[in-house]
């Protein structure tokens, strides 16, 4: 505001100043006529002179004390120097005060401001230096710390990450970024102090996992008795436990690490070898024990002695050798006293299993020509159980009893045979009717009229199949029922929908061939559909499903055919009259029907030949018919603008060139008093081309009659270049009408006509000649009936009135019309 306030004054100064120069006085001359001259108005009075004052600080100067400080905060002068912070940044508070003020005074705060900023930043960067020493021997303290628990291996990835920060913090430094060096490594500090913190811990907690760990093992051992079963294994255990304590003891973590997992994973090991053995042993006695009574029970230590005697006596030898823990040998003795006694038990049942086994082998190849074993898996599952039972029994039984229910079930197994042929001679019945009303269904069309029903029908009969692949005979046989009923259903079903569907479909078709009014537009065709409609009746009722539906699509498809094309014939011709018409409407804004006759009439006919063939039904006829009216419908509105424009260029330069022709035949008069003769213009060249005499001028100077004339008028040059410039502008016009572009041509008539206007509207003056006794008062009164208008009169004639109040007789004024 101030130094809009200050340019403000300076521009007054400088306008008093010229306004108050002075110019010469007009040379005076005896007036006509004194007049009362107006009062003389008082002299404007001088502005005081306005001392000049230092120019404002600057955003500029405040903005680099701002920087300076901001430098300072950023190697934290805040807290290393802050007494001078303080006063940098009240000392540049002042000196914002006083910069509009105390310009001078501002800048001395401002250089103190900066000089006490940098300071503060000096102290602060000698305080970093001095902590970032600080910081390196804590470090190093740190480093030898993670070296002594040996961090490089078992954290390598955070000890990489440490030192690629301590270089990160180094080149902060060196490249006297203070503050950013001072927060990386503080974190750099805190990381390590962590890092080591949490080796140490980890250190101390596996060595106390592994102690637990240790007495968990050594105790597992002492379960199982493994000093006894394996007493030079257990021994290197403990001797390899002292030694991994001793490691952890003296420091090497990793070696005593490694040695603990040797140790923990050994004993493991031992652990579930030796309770692995005992487990194989007792197991393995359990199955002599069970073997040797089993041949007992069927009289083996009659009919087999000596191998029931040697598997008695192995097992007693297992029973020794496990009092003396030789687990191995007391479990090979176990296992052998076991095979001992199956091999008796074989040779005691041997006799009497010939017998059973022919029965066993015919009743086997029934089942296996029957494929029992697929289809009746339960059946012939039961069978071989009841087999293996009498296998077990003979063994312990009479042969005599075994013979009759060997017997008996041999009987079971030839009605188990009747009744599952039966069983599945049935299901191949099923599945080939099925197939045959499948195939019904599918030759009038299922899939298209019941795609559902046909659907589900094929994916009754495929799972049919399928349990019948799969050997599930009941399944396959309700399957294959219920297909055959779905795809007899489906068949009726089908030939219902077929009907239905064509009849539904016919009545639509016929209800659009009469929207499109087909019947009218094409009725031999029209007629052709309906009599092949007949056809497909009759083929329905002889029940000829596949020839009705052939005939009934061909039927359609050619209805459909002729329905669209009747439409788009139809849709096009609406479309041609809409247009027509439009373009006939828009014919009549253009005026077409005067500057495109022609063109009009043949339209109007057309059209109204295309109205009547439309109305014949005759669409072929009314497309042609609209189409040639569209062509002339467009064609005058095309050309009549263009006609209209012509004939209007016409008249416009033949009235310009009356205009020009007027203006040219003015008298004019200059300032200087000569007057120019008329030079007659007839278009492009002047009235007469008569060579001028000798004698004769252009312009010729003569008096301008006394008293009141309106035959003479007067123009300067200017006025007089309005002439030539409206001819100049018609004759482009001339040029642009010849080259065909008559809107150009049209506004160079135009701006021709308004040239010439304007050159005999400013030519329209009258001169009277002063006489005594007259003034400006008394002429503009006479002239105009309107003393107030002396002013026009003495702007028309200034150069000749110096003064309005003082006018000569003799003087020739210029009368400009009011």
């Amino acid at each position: 505001m101030k130094k809009y306030l200050l340019f403000c004054g300076i521009i007054f100064i400088l306008f008093s100043l010229t306004f108050c120069a002075t110019t010469p006085p007009p040379e005076e001359e005896e007036p006509a006529v004194e007049e009362e001259a107006p009062p003389e108005e008082p002299a404007p009075e001088e502005p005081p002179v306005v001392e000049e004052k230092p120019e404002p600080v600057t955003d500029e100067e405040i903005q680099v004390v701002k920087d300076q400080i901001e430098k300072a905060k950023r190697v934290f002068a805040e807290t290393h120097s802050p007494q001078l912070l303080k006063k940098a940044e009240d000392t540049l508070d002042n000196a914002v005060e006083l910069r509009e003020s105390d310009p001078d005074e501002s800048r001395r705060l401002l250089s103190d401001a900066e000089e006490n900023a940098k300071q503060a930043y000096s102290e602060s960067v000698t305080k970093i230096k001095e902590i970032y020493n600080r910081y390196l021997a804590e470090l190093k303290e740190i480093e030898e710390e993670l070296k002594g628990v040996r961090a490089d291996l078992f954290a390598p990835g955070e000890v990489k990450k440490l030192y690629e920060q301590a270089q990160r913090a180094q080149q902060l430094y060196e490249s006297e970024k203070y503050g950013e060096a001072q927060k990386e490594a503080d974190g750099l500090i805190a990381s390590a102090e962590d890092l080591h913190e949490r080796i140490t811990s980890a250190i101390e907690e596996a060595y106390e996992s592994y102690i637990t760990k240790l007495k968990d093992s050594e105790q597992k051992l002492k379960d199982v008795e493994a000093d006894k079963f394996t007493p030079e294994k257990t021994e290197y255990l403990y001797r390899t436990a002292t030694e991994a304590q001793r490691l952890f003891e003296s420091g090497e973590y990793l070696e005593a690490r490694e040695k603990a997992e040797e140790i923990l994973a050994s004993a493991d090991s031992l652990y579930r070898e030796v309770e692995t053995d005992k487990k194989e042993y007792q197991k393995l006695k359990q199955d002599a024990e069970l073997a040797i009574e089993e041949a007992k029970n069927v009289q083996a230590l009659n009919r087999a002695p000596d191998t029931m005697r040697k598997a008695s006596d192995l097992y007693s030898e297992g029973l020794k050798e496990y009092e003396n823990y030789n687990l191995k040998e007391a479990q090979e003795a176990m296992r052998m006293a076991k095979n001992s006694a199956d091999r008796a038990r074989s040779e005691a049942i041997g006799q009497i299993y010939d017998t059973y086994l022919t029965y066993l082998k015919k009743m086997e190849q029934k089942l296996k020509d029957l494929e029992a074993d697929k289809f009746a898996p339960y059946g012939v599952k039961r069978l071989y159980e009841r087999a293996s039972e009498l296998d077990e029994s003979f063994r312990t039984r009479d042969f005599f009893t075994v013979k009759k229910e060997a017997d008996e079930l041999v009987k079971e197994v030839n009605n188990f045979y009747d009744t599952l042929s039966e069983r599945i001679r049935y299901a191949n019945i099923l599945m080939r009717d099925a197939n045959w009303l499948l195939k019904d269904a599918l030759d009038v069309r299922a899939s298209r009229w019941a795609p559902d029903e046909i659907k589900e029908a094929q994916e009754l009969l495929d799972k049919g199949k399928e349990a019948y692949r799969g050997y599930n005979l009941e399944k396959s046989i309700e399957f294959f029922s219920k297909a055959r009923e779905k795809a007899k259903d489906t068949y009726y079903l089908a030939r219902r929908r077929m009907r239905e569907a064509y009849y539904a479909q016919f009545e639509k078709t016929e209800g659009e061939l009469k929207t499109v009014r087909a019947s009218k537009f094409a009725p031999e065709e029209t007629a052709k559909i309906y009599s092949t409609a007949e056809e497909i009746e009759k083929l329905y009722k002889k029940e000829q499903y596949a020839e009705a539906e052939r005939k009934a699509g061909e039927a359609l498809s050619e209805a459909n055919r002729l329905i669209t094309e009747l439409k788009e014939k139809i849709n096009r011709t609406v479309r041609l009259r809409r247009e027509v018409e439009i373009d006939l409407e828009e014919s009549k804004r253009v005026e077409a029907y005067i500057w495109a006759s022609n063109e009009i009439e043949n339209a109007t006919v057309y059209y109204a030949r295309a109205l009547e063939a439309f109305r014949r039904y005759n669409l072929t006829e009314s497309l042609k018919n609209f189409e040639l009216a569209r062509e002339y419908s467009r064609r005058a509105v095309a050309i009549a603008p263009r006609r209209k424009a012509e004939e209007e260029t016409k008249a416009l330069m033949i009235e310009v060139g009356r205009e020009i022709e007027e203006a040219s035949e003015f008298t004019v008069i200059t300032e200087e008093g000569e007057i120019i003769k008329p030079q007659l213009w007839r278009g492009a060249r002047p009235k007469s081309e008569n060579p001028r005499s000798d004698n004769q001028e252009d312009n010729q100077s003569m008096l301008i009659p006394s008293g009141e004339s309106d035959v003479a008028v007067l123009g300067d040059v200017s006025t007089q270049n309005l002439l030539e410039r409206a001819k100049e502008q018609y004759m482009k016009g001339l040029e642009a009408q010849e080259q065909g572009d008559f809107e150009r041509a049209k506004s160079y008539f135009e701006e021709a006509g308004r040239l010439a206007y304007a050159y005999k509207q400013l030519t329209k003056v009258k001169i009277y000649s002063v006489q005594k006794t007259n003034c400006l008062w008394k002429i503009t009164d006479r002239m105009y009936n309107n003393p107030f208008l002396w002013p026009l009169v003495w702007v028309a004639n200034m150069k000749l009135i110096r003064d309005p109040d003082l006018i000569y007789p003799g003087w020739e004024l210029i009368i400009p019309e009011r």
